[in-house]
């Protein structure tokens, strides 16, 4: 397998999370007050944790946030 293969898919699957994350935060807005709103959050809370850990991820290996398609997410502002 290949480089470009394993860059392609780390790209990708980033990109989705991201997507997921920002869907769950919209999720858990939207259940405020009904008996589902404890498992958004959670949900959330783990999407926080995932964003968070590959932001770190790519500041350690100096992976600019463009390539893993994470540029502009603040987990702090956005995921909260």
């Amino acid at each position: 397998m290949s480089t470009q293969t394993f860059e392609n898919s780390l790209r990708d699957t980033c990109g989705l999370l991201r997507e997921f994350a920002l869907e769950a935060r919209c999720r858990r807005d939207s259940v405020r007050g009904t008996p589902d709103e404890a498992f958004a959050q959670g949900y959330l809370m783990a999407c926080h944790s995932i964003v968070s850990l590959l932001l770190q991820q790519a500041a350690a290996f100096q992976i600019p946030l463009e390539t893993l398609q994470l540029a502009g997410v603040n987990p702090e502002v956005d995921l909260l």
